[in-house]
């Protein structure tokens, strides 16, 4: 799996966690929900976005909300996916990046 920078990644997992504006905030901009777009993920990405998907139950818990994910979970996961040593790294730092963004927009105070 050719690794880039984490953009795409962070981009991609801030958008699946994004709070959807309402009917009343889009109406207010001219818009409907059907001129909304959808965030497109890279195919080098994909793997990794669908084991977050697959974890987005598994989030630990706090007083003010989710905190990160379980890893117990994520390292249960990926262990039966049967990757080498390099993959399973990539597929944690990948999953690190996403659950910071996904944190980022789930615990994001809006204006």
């Amino acid at each position: 799996m050719q690794r880039g920078a984490p953009g795409k990644l962070r981009e991609v997992a801030a958008a699946f966690f994004e709070k959807p504006p309402t009917d009343a905030e889009l109406a207010g901009l001219g818009m409907k929900r059907s001129d909304l777009c959808d965030t497109h993920v890279w195919p080098e990405n994909w793997p990794a976005f669908c084991v977050l998907r697959d974890l987005q139950t598994q989030w630990r818990v706090g007083a003010a909300g989710p905190t990160g994910l379980d890893y117990m979970v994520l390292y249960r996961t990926l262990d039966r996916m049967g990757l080498s040593d390099e993959e399973y790294q990539e597929y944690v730092d990948d999953i690190r990046v996403m659950e910071f963004a996904a944190l980022e927009e789930i615990h994001r105070k809006d204006d």
